[in-house]
């Protein structure tokens, strides 16, 4: 069998049993030369699985030892069932001693058993001890009892009525789980006052919610435990109830125990042979009298330190003003007249007793940055005179001082705040009486954390389709502890929407109306906030007009919308529109790189923008020298028409470096341009000159220049409309009036047989689209030209697409822009 270890438990006394109580700041605390022992022994109660019973006692003794000395064995008295008791008296003060307990059968065969080492006793002091006894390893009981290790729990008086937690840490070898029963003396309370703990391992944790008793003074907890054996092991302890803070006392309350030292009396006597007077101060602490320094001065002048100190006799009345400061720089000031004649000095009364400090309460023994803390301090005064007092503290602020006069003296209170640093505050208040008199008390606070900065980032502003989701993206935000403990999305403008997840990083809102849309997201770690905003403009993405269009090898395809400043995009494959490009003001112009990745946009004034057309971003490309009239991208350059020179100028620019490579002013004004790619070829018409001629300009792309202007080689009485459209194999060139050349010597090369508003090839048909009404009607022809049929569309025609094997077409109906497939691939 193994030997059974039960838990020790020492209970604090109280004063009805002639011990001290908790320290005071006005105690008497006069030493006595011996301590005494309360002990109880307690006898298992649940015998059902054991085949040893509590009624086999006869006998039990008590026995302590000390320094190789002690009392012997004296024999305990039942006081009540399965419990013992003896007052042991003359033991002494200050000594490690060891405490055992045995108890026997009728027969003198030890059956239980319980020790408890290193008692040490104070002064004066009435010490109880309970033992809980367990049953002797003489193969008579089996298994290991239940044991409290640790309990954690307020070493310091805490107010009445006040709910805490308490917490303990359970062991028992050989079970799994423990019962409890937790009980409290007066009206306190548990909020899981029995039940089981699970072990694991041999042990466990018994939180629980203990609401204290609503009398001040002791109160006692009492925790029992029972283990599958029927083992019981029995643990007690009280703590110290004092007056609580009224109710605007915010969170848990730390009550503090360094109190202020006290100054009884000032003793002055006459010692003639020196010619002196010396000054002895009488003066009490809670920590003891030897860490008490003293502070002598007279007149306003600081004279000297020490205790006792001595003074000239004779000199007639001075004001002495005596400090007297513990070791955690609580102070006491006494101010007193003392007439220092030898036949006055017989007895020397105090005309003014300082005041007190009865109680010190904060909410809190560590803050950090952002926190308050709330400190109170109940005060009275032995003459009952006035009381006020001062604030300071040398880290964080002082704030919503206050006092409170009651029938029991003042109560002051002051809010501290965290400073932006962490540091150790001292926070100090000195309560000064009518005369002056002064005692100081301190608090210290452990600001454990300064503020830690947090940005919150919603990325960029964005831009939604009406009756789709967007999505708001918080992870972009940043904490300096690198934890963002909340997330907080809110609407705070535009029509209504739905946020599916406001609390999370990143979320979806659901928008079903146009309109702007403004959200904030506000950010908190641990003790900081920052919030910023995201405007969403949600619009009906066939809302525009736009004065030109181009498609790339992709098949997305741009408008260029000069009303609003933006560069629309619609995506053929997926058969759905983009989000827009923002330019700047004054959107005049642009040209889509048909390799997808770029759209340049020319404003009025001449500047010129590249946008990335996979991320959307815009950076500064060229400057020209004034307005850019057409822009075409023809390979490796951009091909500008500008105002600037005799005539129309003509530039170049290195798509590369946005730097101009060639210009020449005495060109012509064209409002169309068709660059054909594989010949290296630009065509252009002299707008508003008749007759009317069209133009090819050869392109160097080794060195960005341009070669001269050659003309049709007569003027024919031919309308030259916009737009021209080469053919795919690049040898002829169409403009809208029907008629087509070639482009190597710019000959009449026949007519398509009508005028058109747009011309597309896609594989052998061509198609034109033309105005019918208010509608449209698409022609498909052969490659001479044969019509084969017409379909017509709601709308006006505007632009004609070739995306794969797929042809697009844009129509206008009533400020809205259509776009629809109309020729899709052979199945």
């Amino acid at each position: 069998m193994r030997r059974l270890f039960t838990s020790l438990v020492i209970f604090a006394c109280v004063p009805s049993v002639g011990c001290n109580s908790a320290p005071s700041p006005v105690a008497d605390r006069a030493s006595s030369l011996t301590g005494s022992a309360r002990i109880r022994a307690v006898v298992p109660q649940n015998a059902s699985l054991r085949r040893i019973v509590p009624e086999d006692v006869a006998q039990i003794f008590a026995e302590i030892e000390w320094g190789g000395t002690g009392t012997g064995a004296v024999e305990m008295f039942e006081t009540a069932q399965n419990s013992y008791e003896i007052v042991v008296l003359n033991l002494p003060v200050g000594v490690p001693c060891a405490l055992s307990v045995e108890a026997f059968d009728a027969q003198g065969n030890q059956i239980y058993s319980g020790e408890v080492s290193d008692l040490v006793l104070l002064d004066n002091e009435l010490l109880n001890v309970t033992v809980n006894l367990t049953a002797a390893d003489s193969g008579m009981d089996a298994g290991l009892g239940p044991r409290v290790e640790t309990v954690f729990r307020p070493l310091e008086p805490i107010p009445k009525g006040m709910v805490i937690d308490l917490r303990f840490v359970l062991t028992d070898p050989d079970d799994s789980e423990l019962a409890y029963a937790l009980s409290s003396s007066g009206d306190g309370s548990f909020d899981a006052p029995n039940g089981t703990v699970v072990l694991s391992n041999g042990s466990g944790v018994l939180a629980v919610r203990y609401t204290t008793p609503t009398q001040a003074g002791p109160a006692e907890v009492t925790l029992i435990l029972t283990d599958a054996a029927g083992l019981v092991a029995e643990f007690s302890f009280f703590v110290t109830l004092v007056d609580a803070p009224d109710t605007t006392m915010p969170g848990a309350v730390h009550v503090l125990s360094n109190f202020p030292p006290t100054v009884r009396a000032v003793h002055a006597r006459h010692m003639p042979a020196d010619g002196v007077i010396e000054l002895l101060a009488d003066a009490t602490d809670d920590g003891g009298v030897s860490g008490l320094t003293y502070a002598w001065g007279w007149d306003g002048n600081r004279y000297a330190v020490g205790n006792p100190i001595s003074h000239p006799a004779g000199v007639g009345t001075i004001g002495w003003t005596l400090t007297v400061t513990d070791a955690q720089g609580a102070a006491t000031t006494l101010r007193f007249d003392l007439d220092t004649s030898p036949t006055a000095l017989e007895k020397l009364p105090l005309g003014n007793l300082p005041p007190m400090i009865d109680g010190a309460f904060m909410s809190r023994r560590e803050a950090s940055f952002g926190e308050i803390v709330t400190c109170l301090v109940y005060a009275t005064d032995p003459d009952a005179d006035e009381l006020g007092a001062e604030w300071e503290t040398n880290h964080g602020s002082i704030s919503s001082t206050g006092v409170e006069a009651t029938d029991q003296g003042y109560i002051f209170r002051a809010e501290w705040g965290a400073a932006v640093d962490a540091g150790i505050a001292q926070v100090t208040i000195a309560v000064s009486d009518d005369d002056s008199s002064t005692v100081t008390y301190i608090f210290e606070i452990n600001q454990s954390m300064g503020r830690v900065n947090i940005h919150a980032d919603a990325r960029t502003q964005q831009e939604a389709f009406i009756n789709s989701s967007i999505d708001l993206d918080g992870s972009g935000s940043e904490s300096d502890d690198g934890t963002i403990e909340r997330y907080l999305w809110e609407q705070i403008s535009g029509p209504s929407s739905t946020i599916v997840s406001p609390e999370s990083e990143s979320t979806e809102t659901l928008l079903t109306s146009v309109g702007t849309y403004v959200y904030r997201l506000t950010v908190w770690n641990v003790n900081n906030s920052d919030s910023v905003t995201v405007e969403v403009l949600v619009i009906d993405p066939t809302q525009f007009s736009y004065a030109d269009a181009a498609i790339d090898d992709t098949g997305v395809i741009y408008f260029l919308d000069t009303t609003t400043d933006r560069v629309r995009r619609y995506d053929t494959i997926a058969e759905t529109f983009l989000p827009s490009f923002s330019t700047g003001q004054g959107l005049y112009r642009f040209a889509a790189a048909p390799e997808g990745d770029a759209v340049y946009v020319g404003y009025q004034g001449g500047r010129m923008d590249v946008i990335d057309a996979v991320t959307g971003e815009m950076s500064f490309f060229a400057a020209g020298p004034s307005t850019i009239l057409r822009m075409a991208v023809v390979g490796d350059y951009i091909f500008t028409i500008d105002a600037s020179g005799a005539w129309e100028t003509h530039s170049l620019y290195s798509r590369a470096t946005g730097t101009r490579t060639f210009a020449d002013d005495w060109r012509n004004i064209s409002n169309g341009v068709a660059y054909a790619p594989s010949i290296a070829r630009l065509f252009t018409f002299r707008d508003g000159t008749s007759p009317n001629d069209i133009i090819r300009t050869d392109v160097n792309q080794n060195d960005g220049t341009l070669g001269a202007d050659i003309d049709s080689p007569y003027h024919g009485d031919y309308s030259f409309i916009h737009p021209m459209r080469l053919f795919p194999d690049e040898t002829r060139i169409a403009v809208a009036s029907g008629v087509f050349f070639d482009t190597s010597d710019l000959t009449y090369a026949g007519s398509i047989g009508m005028g058109y508003k747009d011309l597309r090839f896609l594989g052998n048909r061509a198609y034109v689209i033309k105005a019918i009404g208010g509608n449209t009607e698409l022609t498909e022809m052969d490659l001479i030209f044969n019509i084969l049929g017409s379909t017509t569309y709601s709308g006006a025609p505007r632009n004609l697409f070739v995306s794969g094997e797929s042809l697009f077409l844009a129509t206008q109906v009533a400020g809205r822009i259509e776009i629809q497939k109309v020729v899709s691939p052979p199945e």
